[in-house]
C-alpha cells in the first residue's frame, strides 16, 4: 500500500503508533470536528480582514461539497491538494496526469473558483510542476523554506529534525531570497516551515507562547528581508494552536501598513502584474534622458542616489491599467543594470525580482551606470543581493516587490486532506 510505504519512509514504528491514536482524536468518527475547526479558522481570519487559503483534496472537497461550497470567495480560497492525498512523485506521469485533470474537473462541476494547486506532502518534481501548468493552473505553492529560528527543541529531537529535512528537501533562508518565482506558467509561492505538523506532532510543542515567539520571529524577519511568509497551519490542529494565530493575527493588524496579508490568489495575481513593467531610456542629449515607464499603479519605485529634479508627465491608460510616465533626469548613463550573454538566467532573474530593472539588448556597456559580463561570485544568493543593495553608490531604478508601501507579504494556509477518520484512512488503499 503506497500510503503505508510513504510513511514508513518518513516516520518511526512509534510514531506511526502515536500518530494513529491522534488522528481518532483529532478526527473523530464523522465530520463534525474538522468542520467546526475550520468554520473557527475562517472566522478567526476574516474578523482580521485575512482571507485564508486551503488546499483541498478533490476526494474529500467532492465528497463534503455542500459545506465547501457555503463559503464566499472573499471568506476563504480553496485551491487543489491532488485528487488524492498522495505523493505524486511516486507515481506513473500518465496516471499523475489523469488524476490532476480529474482534481480540476471536481472543482469546476462544483463551481468552486479555483486558480492554485499544491502538492501532498509538499513533495513536487519537475515533470509534477509542469503537469500542473499545462492544466492552466495560476499557481503552485509546494516549495519549501526551513528556517532555523528556535532554539526551544525538545532532548533528542536532531534526528527528527534531520528526518524532516530529508522528506521536504527545504531550501534555506540564508541562502537564497523567499519570494515568487515564475516557472513554465505558474507563478510557484513558497511555504515556510517548520509547520504546526514538525512544531507540534515531531517535536511535541503545545505552548501556544512558544508557537507564537516561532512564527513572530519568521514574520520579523519577512518584514526586514521584504519577502513572503506563506503560513501553514493544518485545520486538524486548530484548536490547538488557535491562540497562537489569534495572537499572531493582532500583531499583524498592528503593522498591517507594512504587511500584506492576502490569500495565494491574490500574490500570484500581484507577481504576473509585476511583470508588465516596460521602461524605456534613451539619451537626447549630454548627460540628459529620457525615462518612458508603464507600470501598475500600485506598484511605487525609487531612484538609489538620484536627487536631481524629475519633470514627470503621467498618463493614465486605463484601457491596460497601466500608470505610463515620462520625464527627463541629468545623468551620464542609464539607471539600469546591462547584463551580458554570459549572465545566467537565474541571476537575471535575482535581479529582476528584487525590483531592478535589466537591459539584455546590445549596447555599449559604457552607457549603463552598471554592467555585468558575468555572474558575480556569489556563495549565497541572498547575501549577495543584500550586501550589493545595501552598498549601492550609484544611481539606479528600483521598484517595490509588493504593492504600494507595504514592506513584506504574508498568507495563511492550511491543506485539508480529511475531515473525518473515514476520509483520512482511505489513503491508505491503492488509487
Amino acid at each position: 500500500m503506497k500510503y503505508l510505504g510513504f510513511l514508513r519512509s518518513f516516520r518511526t514504528k512509534s510514531n506511526l503508533i502515536k500518530r494513529f491514536f491522534k488522528i481518532i482524536n483529532r478526527y473523530g468518527f464523522n465530520s463534525t470536528q474538522l468542520k467546526k475547526n475550520i468554520t473557527q479558522f475562517i472566522f478567526d481570519c476574516n474578523n482580521f480582514g485575512i482571507c485564508p487559503t486551503f488546499p483541498v483534496t478533490a476526494q474529500v472537497l467532492k465528497r463534503h461539497s455542500d459545506f465547501f461550497m457555503q463559503f464566499d470567495p472573499e471568506q476563504a480560497e480553496f485551491a487543489v491538494h491532488g485528487y488524492y492525498h498522495q505523493d505524486y512523485t511516486r507515481i506513473s506521469n500518465p496516471k499523475k496526469k489523469e488524476q490532476l485533470q480529474q482534481a480540476l474537473d471536481v472543482f469546476r462541476n462544483l463551481n468552486i473558483p479555483v486558480t492554485g494547486f499544491r502538492f501532498p506532502y509538499l513533495r513536487v518534481d519537475e515533470i509534477s510542476l509542469y503537469n500542473v501548468a499545462e492544466l492552466s493552473f495560476e499557481y503552485d505553492s509546494s516549495f519549501v523554506y526551513w528556517w532555523d529560528i528556535f532554539d526551544i527543541i525538545p532532548a533528542g529531537s536532531e534526528d527528527i529534525i534531520q528526518k524532516m529535512k530529508y522528506q521536504y528537501e527545504p531550501r534555506q533562508p540564508e541562502m537564497s531570497p523567499i519570494l515568487p518565482e515564475r516557472i513554465s506558467t505558474l507563478i510557484e509561492i513558497p511555504v515556510s516551515i517548520p509547520d504546526d505538523d514538525i512544531l507540534v506532532d515531531r517535536l511535541g510543542i503545545l505552548d501556544n507562547d512558544i508557537i507564537f515567539t516561532i512564527w513572530k520571529a519568521i514574520l520579523d524577519q519577512t518584514i526586514e528581508r521584504g519577502e513572503i511568509f506563506v503560513l501553514q497551519l493544518h485545520p486538524e490542529r486548530y484548536h490547538l494552536l488557535r491562540k497562537a494565530l489569534l495572537k499572531l493575527l493582532g500583531y499583524i493588524y498592528k503593522k498591517k501598513e507594512e504587511i500584506w496579508a492576502t490569500p495565494l490568489r491574490e500574490i500570484a495575481s500581484w507577481w504576473k502584474r509585476r511583470e508588465e513593467i516596460q521602461v524605456s531610456c534613451i539619451f537626447t542629449g549630454k548627460n540628459r534622458i529620457r525615462i518612458q515607464i508603464k507600470r501598475p499603479r500600485e506598484l511605487n519605485y525609487q531612484f538609489y542616489n538620484y536627487e536631481s529634479e524629475k519633470n514627470v508627465k503621467f498618463v493614465l491608460n486605463r484601457s491596460s491599467n497601466l500608470l505610463q510616465e515620462e520625464f527627463e533626469i541629468k545623468m551620464p548613463c542609464l539607471p539600469l543594470i546591462g547584463v551580458g550573454e554570459k549572465t545566467t538566467p537565474s541571476f537575471r532573474e535575482l535581479l529582476k525580482n528584487a525590483g531592478f530593472v535589466i537591459e539584455e539588448e546590445m549596447r555599449s556597456r559604457e552607457d549603463f551606470c552598471l554592467f555585468f559580463d558575468e555572474d558575480p561570485d556569489m556563495d549565497s544568493p541572498y547575501q549577495w543581493l543584500r550586501q550589493f543593495t545595501m552598498s549601492l553608490n550609484i544611481p539606479l531604478l528600483k521598484f517595490n516587490v509588493w504593492p504600494g508601501n507595504f514592506k513584506c507579504a504574508f498568507a495563511v494556509t492550511g491543506d485539508i486532506d480529511a475531515l473525518s477518520t473515514q476520509d483520512f484512512f482511505s489513503r491508505i488503499y491503492d488509487h
